[in-house]
């Protein structure tokens, strides 16, 4: 099945503005991320990285609304069941959804309790697709404004948050292999942040990169707000 998409001519969106701005700036509760989106006009917060949109030749609106239909569409797919299909489920992970856009090669990669990660090839870069479980959704909106701030903090040793929308449940990040060294990357590392880690589960890492953002809290215990109807646009642009 090949999903409809507008013209690659559809001007670009101003995705998320509000709420982008924000989260880069607070580290924001789940209850303060959801105030935010309903100050923007769509449900996304973050950027698609610009190497996606070039190498498609499509703007950020009819990629955004793939991502909604194949985050939907992995949940909806069916576990192979029996010894047999318990045994392809181990050998070939869980099936891939028959809806494409053309330009992404996508792939199963890991399976959680909480959610789904398969792996998104555009040209020659690869982005992980994090898809949470039905029930863990409205639990996903606290994970994705604490990846989203800490990303802009930045973290060193954490894989970055490019886009999300807690709303379908879904984060597009940064793929990250054992290879991935943080020395060579800019930032504090978590060790030196006003970061808590409330779970070092090593399924949480992968090599020296952490990758799940649950489980991290503001070392004082309190998350930000900002001022009641602030503007984010007098904001300094963090990174």
């Amino acid at each position: 099945m090949s999903l409809s998409i507008r013209s690659p001519l559809t001007p670009l969106r101003f995705q998320g503005a509000v709420a982008t701005r924000l989260a880069q700036k607070y580290w924001l509760s789940d209850v303060g991320l959801d105030a935010a989106l309903k100050r923007d006009k769509d449900p996304y917060i973050g950027t698609l990285p610009s190497e996606i949109t070039s190498t498609l030749g499509l703007p950020e609106q009819p990629i955004l609304a793939y991502l909604d239909t194949l985050s939907d569409q992995i949940r909806l797919l069916p576990e192979r069941q029996g010894w047999l299909g318990a045994l392809k489920n181990l050998v070939f992970g869980k099936p891939v959804p028959a809806v494409r856009l053309p330009g992404i090669k996508l792939s199963y990669e890991a399976q959680g309790v909480d959610g789904f990660g398969y792996k998104l090839k555009v040209g020659s870069q690869t982005y992980m697709l994090k898809v949470a479980q039905p029930y863990k959704i409205p639990l996903m909106t606290q994970e994705i404004a604490t990846g989203y701030h800490l990303t802009h903090t930045p973290i060193r040793d954490l894989c970055r948050l490019y886009t999300a929308n807690p709303h379908r449940g879904w984060m597009l990040m940064e793929f990250v292999t054992e290879e991935d060294n943080p020395d060579t990357r800019y930032g504090k590392s978590l060790a030196e942040a006003p970061v808590c880690v409330t779970d070092d589960h090593p399924g949480n890492r992968i090599g020296q990169m952490r990758v799940d953002y649950g489980g991290l809290m503001p070392k004082n215990g309190r998350y930000e707000e900002p001022r009641r109807n602030e503007n984010p646009f007098n904001a300094k642009v963090l990174c």
